[in-house]
């Protein structure tokens, strides 16, 4: 029975603590986290364009954290249940679809409806990244590389995004996260094999 616990422990950690899976996991999340941070700030760049209240602005920034927050609670159901896989491509095709709804649109209800796809796509990511780390050896150690690397890029991120702003206009940086999205949605990793939780799943069983 220990040798039985034994061949699966060394399968998990053969699949889960894989570098280039962990790495990719980790672009999954940081990414679908960037479009929360610099969306208030692109709307207040909107508003005078588009003669939006305060209200509407907050509304449509506020739309965007509850469908990401809605999102992430699915890793809670599909941990060792869905193909991450297929979630993964179809979170970043939502998200990549709701930016470059953005970089078009300059209605509130049109804006406010693209922004829940993008969120929702972004959520979907964090789950993806909150599942997959939950089966690794050494969550709390990935975690900390995360938080290090996410804050670096988000502030990177966010220094650059007034002048990518003013050089690209006020949709500039929505087009620039389809952009990020569409290439996540082209590693080989998501078209290879069998996802994390299916080779888990078979270990396990």
């Amino acid at each position: 029975m220990n040798s039985l616990h034994s061949q699966i422990d060394g399968r998990r950690a053969r699949q889960f603590d894989a570098p280039l899976r962990i790495a990719y996991v980790n672009a999954l999340f940081i990414i679908g986290t960037l479009g929360t941070l610099i969306t208030p700030a692109l709307l207040a760049v909107w508003g005078p364009r588009l003669h939006w209240t305060q209200s509407q602005l907050g509304l449509a920034a506020a739309v965007e954290l509850v469908t990401l927050a809605s999102g992430s609670l699915s890793g809670l159901y599909w941990q060792r249940r869905w193909d991450w896989r297929f979630v993964a491509m179809g979170a970043l095709l939502l998200a990549m679809l709701g930016n470059l709804a953005c970089v078009r649109l300059d209605d509130f209800a049109g804006v406010c409806i693209a922004r829940a796809a993008s969120g929702l796509g972004g959520g979907l990511l964090c789950a993806i990244y909150s599942a997959f780390l939950a089966n690794t050896y050494s969550p709390g150690r990935n975690i900390a590389i995360t938080t290090f690397v996410q804050i670096g890029v988000e502030a990177a991120f966010l220094y650059s995004s007034t002048r990518v702003a003013e050089a690209l206009g006020a949709t500039g940086l929505f087009a620039l996260l389809a952009g990020l999205s569409g290439a996540l949605l082209t590693i080989p990793f998501l078209r290879r094999g069998r996802a994390p939780a299916a080779d888990a799943a078979g270990a396990a069983g």
